[in-house]
């Protein structure tokens, strides 16, 4: 339905608006990285960065190499947990210049449900960001033995689906002010 809805699309960027990124946390599993703008209730995916084995600075390198216009860099709850490293995925961000926020944790079936809402607001580019359409295309729950589904599915595809879900949670928040990195 994506597709056929002309919202998977060519999606500049706008350098007059913020670009904002939206983290679903991994190492060993994907981390998952939304570049996203915002211009009125329209929300804008621009760019989709996927990667597993690779530490925080390794991906602020390669956001700060793209000289975009960035807003607000959002994590996961789990961002302020601490790491081998000794620091919180929040503490090495802001260390970096990024200036965090924390995506409430509203669970995970109401956060499904606020994508469900605001999912109908989202363009998303093709060439950029085409990966997500794939990884939410084969997004998942599981089946119990009386065909009914439960929780998702946690595997490659599902850390795409969560950014999109902490997206969509903060949707409305995402701001064009000028106080960014």
């Amino acid at each position: 339905r994506l597709r056929s809805s002309g919202r998977l699309c060519n999606v500049p960027y706008d350098p007059m608006l913020k670009v904002h990124v939206i983290t679903d946390l991994g190492f060993n599993d994907y981390m998952s990285l939304l570049l996203v703008q915002r211009l009125g209730s329209e929300v804008r995916i621009i760019r989709y960065i996927e990667d597993r084995m690779r530490y925080i600075p390794s991906y602020h390198q390669e956001l700060s190499d793209l000289k975009l216009n960035y807003g607000k860099l959002y994590l996961p709850h789990d961002g302020r947990a601490k790491h081998v490293t000794g620091s919180s995925a929040e503490e090495q961000f802001r260390a970096l210049g990024w200036d965090v926020e924390i995506v409430p944790d509203i669970g995970l079936e109401q956060g499904i449900r606020k994508t469900r809402e605001v999912f109908p607001r989202f363009l998303i580019d093709k060439t950029h960001a085409g990966e997500l359409v794939n990884r939410l295309g084969r997004y998942r729950r599981r089946v119990n033995s009386e065909g009914q589904a439960s929780t998702p599915v946690h595997d490659d595809e599902s850390h795409g689906a969560d950014g999109t879900r902490y997206l969509a949670i903060v949707a409305d928040q995402l701001s064009n002010d000028t106080n960014a990195i």
